[in-house]
């Protein structure tokens, strides 16, 4: 299964920004805290500034899993309240919180039927694209590894974030249907996967990137050479039947 979850980047987007930052203003002496002390006010003015920043990716997460969100929320304010940690490690708490709620939400994916993978393939292709023209090294990682990472997240904030929100929207709908038809497919066949590389490489894609892929060792490709390639290697699978679209997108 291709880990398309990008919410760890977005959530490193979003605290990196300065709409997050106004959750850490002193909150006025009148307003009432938790037994951490944690404000409404602080809440709502950080929750405010993730979905701001984050978009519907971060309210998605907010609203399927509220028990969840709410003690990282409390947590991390209180922290931060209290010296213990900075943004930097308010990134990286945020990331990794963000990327164990995101494999959840991508069990319910892979069991979306057919048509709903393949549109998120579709979605996937469009972004790459966006992204090839914008940020070739956003396009590489999201193409190749299917999110996107802290590092690269925070330094190209302006330039991803609204890229992913067609795909968002299309992820969340497969997310939902998933939910409901719980789809159980095979493992893509040998013979599958042969056709989808065949037709790679008849478009033009790269056998060098296809090593590279196994081993690790791109040698002199360019982050634009592996972009291209990853949007190569995503119509190739597009030109398939629907189910093996699905088996590729969505295996046992």
């Amino acid at each position: 299964m291709r880990n398309l979850f990008l919410s760890a980047a977005l959530a490193a987007c979003v605290l990196a920004g300065p709409t997050a930052a106004a959750a850490f203003e002193p909150a006025p002496a009148a307003t009432a805290v938790d037994e951490l002390g944690v404000t409404e006010a602080e809440r709502t003015a950080f929750r405010t500034g993730m979905t701001s920043t984050g978009g519907a990716m971060i309210t998605a997460v907010i609203s399927r899993y509220p028990t969840e969100y709410r003690a990282f929320e409390t947590s991390i304010i209180a922290d931060f309240k209290s010296g213990k940690v900075d943004i930097p490690t308010a990134q990286a708490r945020a990331g990794e919180f963000f990327s164990l709620l995101g494999d959840r939400m991508m069990s319910d994916v892979q069991r979306a039927p057919d048509a709903e993978l393949r549109a998120l393939v579709v979605a996937q292709v469009a972004t790459l694209k966006k992204f090839s023209t914008t940020n070739a090294r956003a396009c590489q990682e999201f193409g190749e590894n299917g999110q996107i990472s802290t590092t690269t997240a925070v330094a190209a904030q302006s330039t991803i974030v609204a890229g992913m929100n067609d795909y968002i929207a299309v992820q969340l709908a497969a997310a939902d249907a998933g939910a409901r038809a719980k789809v159980r497919r095979a493992r893509l066949a040998d013979a599958e996967m042969k056709l989808i590389l065949d037709e790679f490489l008849r478009r033009g894609g790269s056998q060098a990137w296809l090593d590279g892929a196994g081993t690790g060792d791109f040698g002199d490709l360019t982050l634009a050479d592996r972009c291209q390639a990853s949007i190569l290697l995503l119509e190739a699978v597009l030109a398939q039947p629907p189910a093996t679209i699905g088996r590729f997108m969505g295996p046992e």
